[in-house]
């Protein structure tokens, strides 16, 4: 009878010692000599910033010894206790405190499951004597047994897409289409626990990927010279803070110009009237206006520094990165929107622009044969990489030519500051998304269907959380995507495929995971009628939700808005009750954004 083969590879002890830094204190079962694949194993379990907490956890993954094309999933649970504390102590424990891992290797995707057990066992670990290592080898059989049994209905534990869209709201329609243009993208926050649940939890909404498609996400393009590139890891982490460039110029410049433009604008708006109805549509087009060349001098005053720049380095700080939103694009959605005929109800809203009939089909999802939909997609397969979170000694890793794309969580400021390294950083401190391509910006511009898209999920989490939990939020992005698959499909000019965004879908065509799903069987998708799941005709509440959206969400809005705020100090108390008609009919503009939450949008 052959040997079940177990899903628990290994539990190791990191420690902390104040010379050699983190090492290996023990492993069961042993292991000698970490093998070169395994490198940088110790700075992955005791992440860049761990001694600023008292316990933290931490999600990583490597690649198999068995197999270089399949991953090892580890977890992480590290702690620090004071030195009076441990009953036994040792001649390396010389500082006030004692600061250790135990980490768990597996060879599936259990994060969540296996944090809450091993947060249980380094409780009892930390109880002061670390040479009770016995409870370290019960763990690892015990795990072992119960793992076959329970592993399939344990693998979103511990992951929260409520607490995914709640940070980012309406951008998390941003996020997911990034994840389908397989670009690299960096997820950066500290501590690392809430870093490595954001971006799981994201790459959950994919349908079956946590399931099955995580297991070559690790597995880099191997040619020539290269193949030992996924063993070299560990040997740049010594040189990478001497040899950090300095960052490219900042494109965020100054428009004093514009601004000032922008200021006078609202106040002559303000000083027309003291009634909410006298600030008239021409008065919003100007506003907007200005707000589109704001951003219009922004892009002119990148080519003009770019090119005085020549050979030499410009210092830039990473806090004024560009804005993923692209305003002249946002702004032709609204001249279209001006431009239809609209039929206002008595409520201001039009039954076609809502997508309430998007939650009738759950049951339909709950059904759903993956396979007979060509899904889950091949995302991160031959040299795209999902790593929940990478130490500095990757820096030169993640920029080699064996990486066509990763999405990467890391804690550590040079992530940030070597701005070439990522096409996208997303800081889950102020929920930025920020991006240095234009084309990218204008791909990932949400059409006025995704934001009722959005506006659904931000809707759910008002919800009793029995009915519209985590499984809710992912079948409606399993929806979501089976409508974009379909729609993919119809020829070009499409004006179905502009509900998505047609740059978007162009570029998306051109992935290796969307050719890959042409090439199999998706026949099934064809019974499925192409759209967006939100399309319908235009009305005054998805006026309301762009202007809201882009006023909250772009560097020039929140400029005005600015302008709006200060503008009755600047012209005196004489226009003080015009403000405040100004400003009940800005909040009728907003409304169906507050009453959603507080917004956790850009600052």
């Amino acid at each position: 009878m052959a040997e079940k083969k177990e899903e628990i590879l290994h539990i190791f002890v990191i420690g902390f010692h104040h010379k050699k830094g983190c090492q290996i204190e023990f492993s069961y079962p042993e292991v000698k000599t970490l093998p070169e694949p395994w490198k940088p194993l110790t700075s992955l379990a005791m992440p860049d910033g761990a001694h600023n907490y008292d316990s933290d956890s931490v999600y990583f993954h490597l690649p198999s010894l068995d197999d270089k094309y399949r991953t090892v999933f580890g977890v992480s649970c590290f702690k620090q206790i004071p030195i009076e504390k441990v009953k036994i102590k040792t001649s390396d424990m010389t500082r006030g405190a004692v600061q250790k891992a135990l980490c768990v290797l597996s060879t599936v995707p259990l994060y969540g499951y296996l944090q809450i057990k091993m947060d249980l066992v380094t409780a009892a670990f930390f109880e002061g004597d670390f040479s009770e290592v016995s409870l370290l080898k019960d763990t690892f059989h015990h795990l072992n047994g119960c793992l076959p049994v329970s592993h399939l209905q344990h693998l979103h534990d511990g992951l929260s897409v409520r607490d995914l869209i709640h940070r980012f709201r309406h951008r998390t329609v941003i996020l997911f289409k990034l994840l389908l243009l397989e670009k690299k993208v960096v997820f950066f926050h500290s501590p690392v626990k809430p870093l490595c649940c954001c971006l799981i939890s994201l790459i959950s909404l994919l349908p079956g990927v946590v399931e099955s498609g995580l297991f070559e996400s690790t597995s880099v393009r191997y040619s020539g010279s290269d193949k030992n590139a996924n063993t070299n890891i560990h040997n740049q982490q010594k040189d990478e803070e001497t040899q950090l460039e300095v960052s490219e110029c900042n494109e965020a410049v100054q428009v004093e110009t514009v601004e000032v433009k922008s200021k006078c604008l609202v106040e002559n708006c303000l000083s027309k009237g003291s009634e909410a109805g006298e600030c008239d549509e021409t008065d919003c087009d100007r506003i907007v206006k200005a707000i589109a060349e704001n951003q219009n001098c922004v892009e002119n005053e990148n080519v003009i520094a770019k090119g005085k720049e020549s050979d030499s380095t410009i210092e830039t700080s990473v806090e004024e990165g560009v804005d993923i939103y692209f305003m002249d694009d946002y702004f032709n959605d609204l001249k279209s929107l001006e431009n239809s005929q609209l039929e206002f109800t008595k409520s201001g809203e039009s039954c076609s622009g809502d997508c309430g009939t998007f939650n009738c089909d759950l049951a339909f999802v709950a059904n759903l044969n993956l396979e007979s939909y060509a899904l889950p997609l091949s995302i991160f397969t031959e040299g795209n990489l999902c790593l929940p979170y990478v130490s500095i000694s990757y820096l030169d890793f993640l920029a080699g030519e064996n990486v066509r794309g990763f999405t990467a969580g890391a804690a550590n400021v040079l992530f940030k500051q070597k701005s070439q390294l990522a096409d996208v950083l997303i800081e889950l401190d102020g929920t930025k998304i920020e991006t240095r391509c234009p084309e990218l910006r204008r791909q990932l511009l949400l059409t006025t269907e995704d934001l009722r898209f959005g506006e659904q999920l931000i809707k759910g989490l008002d919800l009793d959380s029995g009915e519209n939990g985590d499984e809710w939020f992912r079948s409606q992005f399993t929806l979501y995507l089976i409508s974009l698959l379909r729609t993919s499909l119809l020829q070009d000019g499409n004006k179905e495929v502009d509900h998505f965004n047609s740059q978007f879908v162009n570029a998306w065509k051109n992935t290796r995971n969307y050719k890959k799903w042409c090439e199999a069987d998706h026949s099934a998708i064809l019974e499925i009628n192409p759209g967006h799941p939100c399309a319908g005709n235009l009305s005054v509440a998805d006026m309301r939700l762009r202007i809201s959206q882009v006023m909250s969400s772009s560097e020039s809005g929140r400029r005005i808005n600015q302008a709006v705020t200060t503008t009755g100090k600047a012209v005196g108390g004489a226009i003080v009750q015009a403000k405040g008609a100004f400003t009940h009919w800005w909040s009728s503009l907003t409304t169906s954004e507050t009453k959603t939450g507080k917004s956790v949008e850009n600052i």
